[in-house]
């Protein structure tokens, strides 16, 4: 009785919020994989006006650490925890098929992210700011660390809705 209540709320409330740690870490990593590749392999930067120090090999770290990053925790959430990511939308364990939409999101997550990060770059450099604020001096401020955030999970967003409701999205 109560305790499959409480396991029950636990799993609701754990399932409710897998979506939204999967797109957050999908773009932290993306980041990290993107900085630590571009540090030591970076030879042709993306963007010297708006983003200096992105570089074309960072951007392929990135690409490499949102995928792994991606998959395996696809696979955990659906082998070890037998939830789906996205009940109703994204499933593996029911629906094979449903990889090529892991592998679609990755590649979302890496390539909204490096769009985020020239974004709010460029806005940066039009108000000659170095910092957005003093939170994280020197990292760009607060906001750097979640400009790829923003970006990528208010299209995940559509792309999931467009998933879970194909036909009556614009109805």
């Amino acid at each position: 009785g109560g305790a499959q209540t409480i396991w029950g709320g636990f799993a609701y409330n754990l399932t409710s919020c897998l979506f939204m740690w999967w797109v957050l870490f999908g773009v932290w990593l993306s980041d990290i994989g993107a900085y630590f590749v571009g540090v030591f392999f970076g030879k042709h930067p993306m963007n010297v006006r708006i983003s200096p120090h992105k570089t074309w090999e960072g951007f392929a770290g990135g690409v490499l650490f949102s995928f792994a990053f991606a998959f395996i925790y696809v696979a955990i959430v659906n082998s070890w925890l037998r939830v789906p990511l996205i009940p109703g939308v994204i499933d593996v364990y029911k629906d094979p098929s449903d990889w090529g939409w892991v592998a679609l999101f990755a590649l979302m997550f890496v390539s909204l992210d490096n769009i985020g990060g020239f974004l709010f770059s460029a806005l940066k450099r039009k108000y000659d700011a170095k910092d957005w604020g003093f939170i994280l001096p020197g990292h760009g401020g607060i906001i750097d660390r979640f400009d790829g955030v923003m970006v990528t999970s208010i299209a995940a967003s559509i792309v999931v809705t467009l998933l879970g409701n194909p036909t009556s999205f614009l109805a």
